[in-house]
C-alpha cells in the first residue's frame, strides 16, 4: 500500500534529519578544520521540512481515517512543529551560539518525535489489512 511507502519515507526522511542534527556537531567539534557554513545549514533545514512536513501532515490525515489513532497525528504535529522551530530561532535570535544550540535540541526532538509517529502508523496500518 502507497501508505506503507510514504511511512518509510517519512522514516528515512526524520533519521537524515536527525543525523544532520545530532551526529554533525560532534563531527565539527572532532574535526574543527572541516568549514562551517551557517547558510548551507539553514538551506538544509528548509529543504528537509519542505519535504518532511507537507508528507507528514498528509499521510497522518490520510491514514487516521483508516485506523482511527489519534498517536501518529498528535506525534506528527509536534514533530513538525519543533522542525519549524529550529531554524526560525537561528533567524530570529541572528545566529547566535544559543539558538544553534536551541536549534539542534528542538530539531532532533522533531525528528524523533515524526520517527516514532511514522512507525506507530506503518505497524497500524499493517494491522488493519491481516
Amino acid at each position: 500500500m502507497i501508505t506503507k511507502r510514504f511511512d518509510s519515507l517519512g522514516i528515512v526522511l526524520s533519521g537524515i534529519c536527525l543525523i544532520h542534527c545530532a551526529v554533525l556537531p560532534i563531527l565539527l567539534t572532532a574535526f574543527p578544520f572541516i568549514p562551517q557554513n551557517h547558510d548551507h545549514d539553514i538551506f538544509f533545514h528548509w529543504l528537509m521540512i519542505a519535504l518532511i512536513v507537507p508528507l507528514a501532515l498528509f499521510l497522518f490525515a490520510k491514514t487516521y481515517k483508516l485506523h482511527g489513532l489519534k498517536g501518529p497525528i498528535i506525534l506528527g504535529s509536534v514533530g513538525s512543529i519543533l522542525l519549524l522551530l529550529g531554524p526560525i530561532a537561528i533567524s530570529v535570535l541572528e545566529h547566535s551560539d544559543s539558538s544553534h544550540v536551541f536549534d539542534r535540541v528542538v530539531t532532533t526532538a522533531g525528528s524523533l518525535f515524526l520517527m516514532v509517529g511514522h512507525f506507530i502508523n506503518l505497524k497500524s496500518c499493517r494491522c488493519q489489512h491481516h
